[in-house]
């Protein structure tokens, strides 16, 4: 191998090292997006403080939009049933 040769080798293995974290990130955030994409949630859950202070958890289907507007409006109190 001659000197130039193994310079090259060299200047590819730097470059390689030095994208692997970028190369990661995108890796990563193309497995997030295909989850989402492939497993969509199928409820929702919110927490709800009262003005007492009290905390509760509602779960909401999102298959049905008229329950998941309700419940979104009464939970910041801009709706009164």
């Amino acid at each position: 191998m001659s000197e130039t040769e193994a310079y090259i080798q060299l200047i590819a293995m730097v470059g390689i090292l030095l994208c692997l974290p970028y190369c990661g990130y995108v890796f990563y955030n193309i497995g997030r997006w295909a989850t989402a994409k492939l497993f969509p949630p199928k409820y929702l859950t919110i927490e709800i403080t009262d003005e007492t202070g009290t905390i509760r958890f509602e779960r909401i289907d999102l298959k049905n939009d008229e329950e998941l507007v309700n419940k979104l409006l009464l939970a910041r109190g801009a709706s009164e049933r």
